[in-house]
């Protein structure tokens, strides 16, 4: 399985993550599953908005989320050639100061 991080594919057995990041570390991450029909997110708005809100408790941000979470669904589904399947988009707090996401598609 390949997975999106940071806007890079890697197949998920080489991925690498600082483990003290706050994220593994400590579980300072948010995450939304969605289904995806025809190549489609169902309902992307709908999770895109709860994230954000979420996100905004939480004080992590990601420059351009919409833009970045659309651009990469559509990488990690093709990568993994799923057009029927679950995508998991993960927020993950990352040192120092920045968050970033995973994608993951099966």
């Amino acid at each position: 399985m390949k997975v999106l991080l940071d806007n890079q594919i890697y197949d998920s057995s080489s991925t690498q993550v600082n483990l003290s990041d706050p994220g593994i570390q400590y579980g300072f991450g948010l995450f939304e599953t969605l289904k995806i029909t025809n190549g489609v997110p169902e309902d992307l708005e709908l999770h895109l908005n709860r994230l954000q809100t979420s996100m905004k408790h939480f004080n992590l941000s990601v420059d351009n989320l919409k833009q970045k979470v659309n651009e990469g669904i559509n990488k990690i589904c093709l990568a993994n050639d799923v057009f029927e399947g679950i995508l998991k988009i993960t927020v993950l707090k990352r040192k120092p100061r920045k968050s970033s996401f995973v994608h993951y598609a099966a």
